[in-house]
């Protein structure tokens, strides 16, 4: 049969939990990281470069000798890089902007798919404790009134119907819960029912 387990959800440690991992978020948090490595560098272009050399000189098949060089060079036109540094500046402002924007996304999306496990949940227990129990009682009251000449059996058939009824009504919400579980995992991107 069906698995009748409830998997337990702690809305904030799910959204923690998918903020943390999901793909979509790290991919956009290495971006980052990476605009942020590229905007250090991009910084560093208006300092001066130093270049030291140190060659041997040869004559007549010997190393006699050393060259030495120095080489210095000062950036004087700064506009190339100014507009270096302000479009990755641009790019890491855009990448921090999605950040925040995938995080509210799928906090809403964690949050949609809570409360969607949570009423599925709420209408499998209407059918457990309510529905079914009440739709037994029912049957058993008939079948007594049957024996005792009370009903007749088409009424007794009807409620068997209805219980049957009932059962397959409860089988398909244990399967809808399970999907909406399952859908919530997706987003949260691990498995929530262990």
């Amino acid at each position: 049969g069906i698995s009748k387990d409830r998997v337990e959800i702690r809305p904030d440690e799910l959204i923690r939990k998918t903020i943390e991992i999901n793909p979509d978020i790290q991919m956009t948090r290495y971006g980052i990281r990476i605009k942020e490595t590229e905007a250090e560098l991009s910084k560093k272009n208006y300092y001066p470069d130093f270049m030291l050399g140190v060659a041997p000189i040869q004559r007549d098949g010997r190393f006699d000798a050393w060259d030495a060089m120095f080489q210095i060079n000062i950036p004087l036109w700064r506009g190339k890089y100014d507009n270096q540094v302000a479009e990755i500046s641009n790019e890491l402002d855009t990448l921090k902007f999605r950040l925040k924007s995938e995080e509210n996304i799928k906090t809403a999306r964690v949050k949609e798919w809570v409360i969607k496990v949570e009423t599925a949940d709420k209408i499998r227990t209407l059918y457990e404790t309510s529905l079914i129990p009440q739709a037994e009682l029912s049957l058993d009251s008939t079948l007594k009134n049957y024996q005792s000449g009370n009903v007749d059996f088409l009424t007794l058939l009807d409620t068997e119907r209805v219980l049957k009824k009932t059962k397959i009504e409860y089988l398909d919400s244990l399967i809808t819960y399970y999907k909406r579980v399952a859908s919530l995992e997706e987003v949260v991107g691990e498995e929530i029912m262990k």
